[in-house]
């Protein structure tokens, strides 16, 4: 049985809350998921987990008929983008981990529950973001799922951050790279483009062309490498309670910008790393691989692995925009026949 999260499950969640799997990767590494805290936020509905988003949290508990609860999962009803645009829902946390028949069968049922809420909040597409290879991707799959994006998690060692924080200048942002520049608001239109020319057709059209690995990244400080009056790449930076993360965009098919990557990426660095002792962590999907050769060579080192599954929660109706009709014979209508080019019927 599974019902929505009431304050008296609070010593079960006391008990789960250390047990189980993260989701949603930023919101674990980057801005510190709590899953005790967000429970009380999601009962008293004192704000949000993700403050960028204006949905809310639902907390979901499974317990067996009669006994306690034993698993729990976390659901954010979030806006893709701000505006009319489709609604998701993300699985951001389960617990606990599906190392058993049990609690495998907990998570089967979880999710069920998820896409019924979904649902029922006119929800178009579901997002969770598993271990690469794992029990919980086979979990997803079994329930809809399918996986669209591979991504890597990559962590910028502390001996490489305090190599490129002692070679700098002062604390003021430095733009040492051609064509580099900080993002401004007059920009949106620049990375949009970049990104409809960068981020692969098929997961786009999933989305609405809206990136499903970006859902839950907000952009405190973003970077913009400039070519020919164009965007060629872009850095975006989250600023979270725990770590800075960033997310790359660049584009392949222009050679001349390459060789500014490895400074421009260098120059974000020291520029973060000077503002704050927070670890940086990289999050690069896998239409940008090609960037892991660099990121190498600047200290990231592999955190892990992840998929990026998604379902859709509506299917598509084709209607046609207008249909043709039998116009009967009226008076008054004029007609061709093989006797006079025109005669009045």
């Amino acid at each position: 049985m599974v019902r929505p999260f009431d304050i008296r499950d609070m010593s079960t969640l006391q008990r789960l809350g250390a047990r189980g799997r993260s989701l949603a990767l930023e919101s674990s590494h980057i801005d510190g998921l709590n899953p005790l805290i967000d429970a009380v936020r999601s009962v008293l509905q004192i704000g949000v987990a993700f403050p960028h988003t204006a949905d809310r949290q639902v907390i979901l508990t499974h317990r067996v008929e009669g006994g306690a609860a034993d698993a729990l999962a976390m659901i954010q009803l979030v806006a893709a983008r701000p505006g009319n645009h489709p609604r998701v829902a993300l699985v951001t946390y389960a617990s606990p981990a599906p190392n058993t028949d049990q609690s495998t069968a907990a998570w089967e049922a979880l999710i069920d529950a998820a896409q019924s809420l979904a649902a029922s909040e006119l929800v178009r597409f579901m997002v969770a973001e598993v271990p690469e290879d794992s029990r919980e991707e086979d979990i997803f799959r079994a329930n809809g799922f399918v996986p669209i994006i591979h991504q890597d998690l990559l962590k910028l060692t502390p001996t490489n951050r305090d190599r490129v924080r002692s070679h700098s200048p002062g604390s003021q942002p430095s733009v040492p790279v051609e064509g580099m520049r900080v993002q401004a608001e007059k920009d949106d239109l620049h990375i949009r483009l970049l990104a409809g020319r960068v981020i692969p057709k098929v997961a786009a059209m999933h989305m609405g062309n809206v990136d499903p690995t970006r859902i839950l990244h907000q952009t405190r400080t973003g970077y913009l490498l400039m070519h020919a009056q164009e965007a060629c790449g872009h850095v975006s930076i989250n600023r979270g309670r725990r770590a800075r993360c960033m997310r790359l965009l660049f584009r392949h098919d222009l050679p001349e910008i390459e060789p500014k990557i490895a400074p421009m990426l260098e120059s974000v660095i020291r520029d973060e790393s000077v503002a704050s002792g927070q670890t940086i962590y990289c999050m690069l999907p896998s239409y940008l691989s090609w960037l892991l050769p660099i990121l190498d060579e600047l200290g990231f080192v592999h955190v892990m692995s992840t998929s990026t599954m998604l379902k859709h929660m509506t299917a598509v109706v084709r209607t046609p925009v207008w249909q043709a009709k039998k116009i009967p014979a009226a008076a008054g209508l004029i007609r061709n026949d093989h006797r006079s080019r025109f005669t009045r019927t």
